[in-house]
């Protein structure tokens, strides 16, 4: 190092030193920040609101690049109290920030009462930057006597007509509440609530709440929980971003409102779904022993309802077994054409609104898959796996998420889980998949980010990995399996269901 490089260094440790030092308390601790980071700005940061002493809570910020994509090593959520100690929110990760935002929310933690300054902080090659605005929340305040257990957002498009809802439940007795309501505010603090603010009494077996519709324009909202107790607001959390993306076009949506006991492509008015014939193949769809049938995936009337059960045809084989199940798997692959795609695309918003069956053997997942009809095989297709589940050798609130890409085949999964209840209840599953040169794919659950991988790691899990992702455009398949990864099901009679309330692609990644 050079004696000038290091006369800078030793400036800037000194700042920082001289940042940590100064009481939050005062003036300097809101001030901007001295340096910014180069080409990052931050459009929203939430921080809790109602936090008690030892309650876990998290916070989240929309980010994004004044230009081009910017590489972070890290981005976090850093706090400190007055006194300048170091209570960072958990879960730093590296990030891909492009020009359209990126959404990233914190692990959770707990903080003792007191008064603290929350900031975002990324770190671009090798160097910290402390970005503004800085926020200050107050842990030990009144408390409204309710919390809240889950709060859904809906996926927005600018102009689009979207309700949220929640699930709150009171601490020790019921709670009677002048007005619920799910306020939003934008980066100014403007209000933009959802209407339909009611009073209601909340009991410790919980309380859902539902708004009415409204329309936002483009842009990032922090969202949450409001309740109105003997006179006094209280802003509960967690708190959730909604963001708005304009021309973000939706390239393909099925609600499943078609006509009850309709087949999956009952409404769209064209076929768009075919049942996947590999139940006759050797391997029998990765060895299960499951005939998919059109008859076992049926609307009624405003889901998609895919039933597995003890009734297969046991005059046909499963592989080279005999079938022991019957179920469906839904793909936009057209099998009698080499698997000719009905719709296909690379990059963009994936999602879908799930509610899945619990129990031994049950292997439900919604994944994508690359195009065989171009004559190149698995995996170098590419398969994204965007939700899948394995009943009982996992806790009834774990999901797994899995790419398969390049030759040889990189598996490259992890699990999460879902962020209340169990998989039983209704949960979005998605991913946003920036499909450039330094992009990423971030999988979410109830729009919150649980994993990222970005071009980077991805190139250095395999050489070029990242552009075998890029050049291989996806199609969706839906189904419930039974047996193989989940091991084998119990013996006797069975039937269970898996509900999947819509499905939607957007062109871009929202995140």
């Amino acid at each position: 190092m050079t004696r000038q490089a290091l006369s800078r260094r030793l400036l800037s440790l000194l700042a920082g030193l001289a940042l940590l030092l100064v009481p939050l308390g005062t003036s300097l601790a809101l001030a901007p920040t001295a340096s910014a980071a180069p080409g990052i700005v931050v459009d929203l940061l939430t921080v809790p609101t109602s936090a008690q002493p030892g309650q876990s809570v998290g916070a989240s910020a929309r980010v994004r690049s004044t230009s081009g994509t910017v590489n972070v090593q890290a981005v976090t959520i850093a706090v400190r109290n007055t006194s300048g100690a170091q209570f960072d929110f958990p879960g730093a990760t590296s990030a891909a920030v492009p020009t359209t935002g990126y959404t990233f929310t914190a692990g959770s933690r707990t903080f003792a009462a007191g008064t603290y300054d929350a900031f975002v902080a990324v770190q671009i090659s090798g160097t910290w930057y402390n970005l503004d605005p800085h926020r200050s929340f107050t842990v030990g305040g009144a408390s409204s006597g309710v919390v809240v257990d889950s709060l859904t957002l809906p996926t927005a498009a600018p102009g689009q007509s979207v309700t949220a809802s929640a699930k709150l439940h009171a601490t020790s007795t019921t709670v009677a509440v002048q007005a619920v309501t799910i306020a939003a505010r934008n980066g100014s603090g403007a209000a933009f609530d959802f209407p339909g603010a009611k009073s209601a009494s909340i009991p410790t077996s919980g309380y859902t709440f539902t708004s009415a519709a409204r329309t936002f324009d483009a842009g990032s909202y922090d969202v949450f929980v409001a309740v109105q107790v003997n006179g006094t607001w209280f802003n509960l959390d967690p708190h959730r971003i909604l963001t708005t993306t304009a021309s973000n076009p939706v390239t393909f949506s099925q609600e499943f409102n078609g006509n009850a006991g309709g087949n999956a492509n009952s409404g769209l008015g064209r076929t768009v779904w075919f049942t996947d014939p590999c139940w006759k193949n050797a391997d029998s769809c990765n060895n299960t022993t499951v005939q998919y049938r059109d008859d076992h995936a049926v609307q009624d009337g405003s889901n998609l309802v895919i039933t597995a059960d003890t009734k297969p045809d046991t005059s046909q084989k499963c592989g080279p077994n005999v079938c022991t199940h019957a179920s469906a798997r839904l793909t936009m692959r057209d099998w009698s054409k080499q698997g000719a795609p009905t719709f296909e695309q690379a990059g963009g918003h994936w999602e879908a609104r799930m509610q899945l069956p619990l129990g031994q053997g049950l292997w439900p997942a919604f994944w994508t898959i690359g195009n065989p009809s171009t004559g190149q095989e698995w995996p170098t297709i590419g398969e994204i796996d965007i939700m899948e589940n394995i009943g009982t050798k996992d806790a009834a609130n774990v999901v797994h998420q899995t790419i398969h890409y390049g030759s040889p085949d990189v598996n490259w999964g992890t699990s999460a889980t879902v962020p209340s209840g169990d998989v039983s209840g209704w949960h979005t599953y998605a991913i946003d998949w920036d499909n450039s040169t330094n992009g990423h794919i971030t999988w979410s659950i109830d729009d919150q980010p649980v994993r990222t991988i970005t071009a980077a790691q991805a190139n250095a899990k395999q050489a070029g990995l990242w552009s075998a992702i890029q050049s291989h455009p996806q199609s969706i398949i839906v189904d419930l399996a039974v047996g193989g990864w989940a091991g084998p099901p119990p013996s006797g009679a069975m039937s269970k269901q898996m509900k999947v309330d819509y499905i939607r692609v957007y062109k871009n990644a929202m995140r």
